[in-house]
């Protein structure tokens, strides 16, 4: 996705909240998911989380209250279709996180725009990948081809019982930190713990800005691979990971033996990601063995393709 693409949709969402501010004053819009990440392409949805602090509360994570806020904006957005046209297609989804959905209709070329309500997770994991995404351009280029080919693999339908977007791409960055040597990517939580540590976010939201300074990044040995080169190891690590036994730690940029109580979450899951700011395992949509052996045999398959029998 190009700089003058980001800045458009950068442009859409600030016309977006103001809307939203004429019921919300003090909210903002926060650019996430693929466009905030640079990990996207112009057919990517615009993904926004909308931040309404409470004054006793903060950010409020009850879900019944971010759908009624998002139940709201839905009503202002409605008025919009009728008085000016810009916005259209406006919906509901009622998930877990609760998605207001839409259509933003720009001289360019329509916009599909997602929007949730306080999900802070997912404004700092995108912030993260964001980082990684200008420390090396193939880390984007191979998200957006692995994402294709995951979609084509339908293994990336995760109200199927597979893989979210997300966790493909916290796949990859665990790829470039250990699974291939010198490794691509840094551990940026290890090296900048202010801005990117522990379980509860550093950065204030009002700091989460695009294109803001690079964290400092040690020299160290290149790895001189083209983005067809990483994409075969890619398949290959992963046809060949033992999933059974071991997860994978994006904050520790690890692999990890699985625990082996049995009452653990984590030993009856059938993947296990865990995230870079909590220990929740992002593969956790993947429940059934089916969805389970389709995603392994996805991985085989394409390996087999590109290097031959795993």
């Amino acid at each position: 996705m190009s700089r003058n693409e980001i800045d458009r949709r950068v442009e859409i969402s600030k016309r977006i909240a103001r809307l939203i501010q004429e019921i919300y004053p003090s909210a903002e819009l926060i650019l996430m998911g693929s466009t905030a990440s640079l990990c996207g392409s112009l057919t990517s949805d615009l993904d926004l989380c909308l931040a309404i602090r409470h004054r006793k509360f903060g950010y409020e994570s009850n879900r019944r209250r971010r759908l009624s806020i998002l139940t709201n904006v839905a009503v202002m957005f409605q008025r919009a279709e009728s008085d000016e046209a810009w916005i259209k297609d406006i919906n509901i989804i009622h998930a877990t996180v609760p998605i207001l959905k839409c259509t933003v209709r720009d001289v360019l070329g329509d916009i599909y725009v997602d929007i949730n309500c306080n999900n802070l997770a997912g404004v700092y994991n995108s912030y993260l990948l964001h980082h990684y995404a200008r420390i090396d351009s193939r880390f984007p280029a191979l998200c957006m081809t692995i994402k294709r080919w995951a979609e084509a693999a339908n293994i990336n339908m995760p109200m199927n019982g597979t893989l979210n977007s997300y966790t493909i791409k916290l796949m990859i960055v665990h790829f470039l930190q250990c699974g291939i040597w010198p490794p691509i990517l840094p551990n940026l939580r290890k090296l900048c713990p202010a801005r990117f540590d522990g379980v509860k976010y550093c950065a204030a939201l009002n700091e989460m800005h695009l294109f803001d300074r690079q964290p400092q990044i040690p020299k160290c040995r290149i790895n001189k691979r083209t983005p067809s080169e990483l994409l075969m190891a890619f398949f290959d690590y992963y046809a060949r990971f033992d999933y059974n036994d071991r997860e994978i730690s994006i904050s520790c940029a690890s692999v990890a033996k699985r625990p082996t109580f049995r009452n653990s979450s984590r030993r009856n899951a059938k993947i296990v990601i865990h995230g870079p700011f909590d220990s929740v395992n992002t593969a956790r949509t993947v429940k059934s063995e089916e969805s389970f052996e389709l995603i392994k045999e996805a991985f085989k398959r394409a390996a087999h393709i590109y290097l031959g029998p795993v």
